[in-house]
């Protein structure tokens, strides 16, 4: 089966249970979920980016690239609900993947009444083109959300999601995944199974004094290696992001004296560290606005 890297994993449910013959059912304990190597897969994020976390998702030549086809596991039991959100109708996807374009239209534009989410006709074609994959649809409805207020414009927050997953010892233990009001994070049942958090900060696309900000401004302020200033005034939230990225910092800068190399990947691919991030923003976001980055 073939998914597109920005579909949803339980876009796809219909077609997993036709080819099992196994019929839909009220039962929340028989509710579809999906899994890879002991890994219950959380559906309310892209499989592209869960192919980057767990899959390979790197660069080529890279030793732990993975191979395609994807081999994961589909349950029709068991239903991991400590670990998952249900997911019991398509409408539940739709409603998910709206509230999360109206999320990346306050970073970006600071308001959800943009004019490009005001018509419930925009909404429903940006949910129709994603859900069948129609790229000259979605991008007809997302194209005013994409554009800055004005020529030269910038946006007024960086749209991102960064996730993680580490095992047992490795560069991101379960102790080390962060936790407060914009961030979450879960583990397997399973003691061979990676921590999994994904953190979501807030973070300018321009310095004060007009500098563009790059993914290399963002990855030094995420992992602690200097002093950055990612969102203007001394908010709380701002404060938190600093106090998260000194206590994920450490773990991260002693991996890396250890001659492993931290990486970004969005869409599979290693941006160079110059890349300003409001480009990224209009030209690697996900249909949902986020820019996802995974670290490796």
């Amino acid at each position: 089966m073939l998914l597109p890297r920005w579909a949803y994993l339980t876009m796809c449910t219909d077609k997993v249970r036709r080819h099992f013959n196994k019929p839909a059912t009220s039962n929340p304990e028989e509710e579809p979920w999906y899994e890879y190597r002991d890994r219950p897969l959380k559906w309310n994020i892209p499989v592209g980016v869960l192919w980057d976390l767990y899959g390979g998702g790197d660069v080529a030549g890279a030793a732990n690239s993975g191979a395609l086809p994807w081999t994961i596991t589909v349950h029709f039991s068991a239903f991991p609900a400590q670990e998952l959100v249900a997911c019991p109708t398509l409408a539940s996807v739709e409603a998910h993947h709206l509230n999360r374009v109206k999320e990346s239209c306050q970073i970006k534009h600071g308001s959800t009444q943009h004019e490009g989410l005001q018509s419930t006709e925009i909404k429903r074609q940006l949910w129709l083109g994603l859900l069948n994959d129609n790229y000259d649809q979605f991008t007809k409805a997302n194209a005013p959300l994409m554009e800055a207020a004005g020529s030269g414009s910038w946006y007024k927050g960086f749209p991102f999601c960064l996730h993680s997953a580490a095992v047992g010892t490795g560069r991101l233990t379960t102790s080390a995944a962060p936790s407060s009001s914009s961030s979450s994070s879960s583990s397997s049942s399973s003691s061979t199974a990676p921590a999994i958090w994904t953190e979501q900060e807030p973070y300018q696309v321009v310095s004060e004094d007009g500098r563009p900000l790059t993914l290399g401004d963002l990855r030094a302020f995420m992992v602690g290696e200097e002093e950055s200033s990612p969102a203007s005034g001394d908010s709380p939230a701002t404060a938190t992001a600093e106090t998260e990225a000194e206590a994920i910092g450490p773990k991260w800068s002693g991996d890396a004296a250890a001659g492993n190399t931290i990486r970004l990947l969005v869409h599979g691919t290693v941006p160079p560290p110059e890349t300003p991030l409001q480009w990224l923003a209009q030209h690697y976001a996900y249909p949902d606005g986020f820019v996802h980055i995974v670290m490796k």
